[in-house]
């Protein structure tokens, strides 16, 4: 443990992604405690999916498929994703 809140003062770091043909973007969020460093771990299955959230191989970061506002997705149901038993 920290001597400090480290919910309370994190620095989040987002990246947008788009692969392939389509418009469909994916953002990637990673976090850190800016006082101590220590990075968030999300949870779920890895990979990449455009039909649901994701998380990168090592959980550090979210992976969130996205589509602008009145955008309709226009490309091929492409991704994968890995779960595991007893994966965090």
């Amino acid at each position: 443990m920290t001597d400090h809140a480290c919910a309370e003062n994190i620095d989040f770091h987002i990246n947008v992604q788009q692969f392939g043909d389509t418009n469909l973007k994916y953002l990637e969020v990673a976090g850190a405690c800016r006082l101590c460093g220590r990075t968030l771990a999300f949870r779920g299955p890895a990979g990449i999916s455009p039909a649901h959230p994701t998380v990168a191989i090592d959980g550090g970061e979210a992976v969130l498929p996205c589509l602008f506002d009145g955008e309709t997705y226009d490309g091929k149901a492409a991704g994968y994703s890995v779960t595991s038993p007893g994966a965090n």
